[in-house]
């Protein structure tokens, strides 16, 4: 019991010193939003006017789009991710006229805007399959967002307890500790456990 109650008196003591330290909530509730924000905004901005086309195979643009500038067609080597890139809305459209194949088909995402526009300058094209995938568009902020809690969780654990212990070593806090009945592994796991609180709370914020 005795263990208990120092090891609750060293992670309370621990949590006050942290809340107390204005520079430590800046970096742990303030700066992260900031940073997803700002990358954000700065790269998730696409070329709105560029249609993206995955070839399957030996397939081939058909006859209207050969010269079409505003077209990326991107050749398909594995089919069955060029359908999980369609769902996620990171092809327009995957076009499937390999020879022998009759009629020629496309997928495409019903709920993408770009698809949409293609599919209407297929209309002419009256043979053509249509397979409709759906799926959710995965954003930049989508990726954004889990790197830079990871990158948070990182550093607040470094900080948070390695960088902590040396400034304790530096200000002579260490030696007046020795003079208790505390010993260093109850030290260390009240330091851990209350950071590993402290992350979770920031990070679920």
């Amino acid at each position: 019991m005795n263990y208990i109650n120092q090891l609750l008196a060293l992670f309370v003591a621990r949590n006050k010193e942290y809340y107390r330290d204005k520079g430590s909530l800046l970096w742990s509730f303030i700066l992260p939003p900031m940073i997803i924000a700002v990358v954000a905004l700065a790269f998730s901005n696409d070329d709105a006017g560029l249609f993206k086309v995955g070839l399957v195979g030996d397939s081939h643009l058909p006859a209207a789009w050969q010269d079409a500038s505003y077209i990326d067609s991107i050749i398909v080597d594995d089919e069955e991710k060029a359908v999980e890139r369609i769902r996620h809305h990171q092809l327009d459209l995957l076009i499937d006229n390999q020879a022998g194949d009759t009629p020629p088909r496309y997928r495409y995402n019903p709920s993408s805007s770009k698809a949409e526009a293609l599919q209407a300058l297929l209309r002419p094209e009256s043979d053509w399959q249509a397979e409709a995938i759906s799926g959710r568009e995965i954003r930049y902020i989508d990726w954004v967002v889990p790197g830079v809690l990871a990158m948070n969780l990182m550093f607040s654990g470094l900080y948070g307890v390695g960088y902590v212990i040396v400034r304790y070593r530096k200000n002579g806090v260490l030696k007046r500790l020795q003079a208790t009945p505390v010993s260093p592994l109850m030290f260390l796991c009240a330091q851990l456990l209350s950071r590993l609180m402290i992350m979770l709370v920031t990070s679920a914020l």
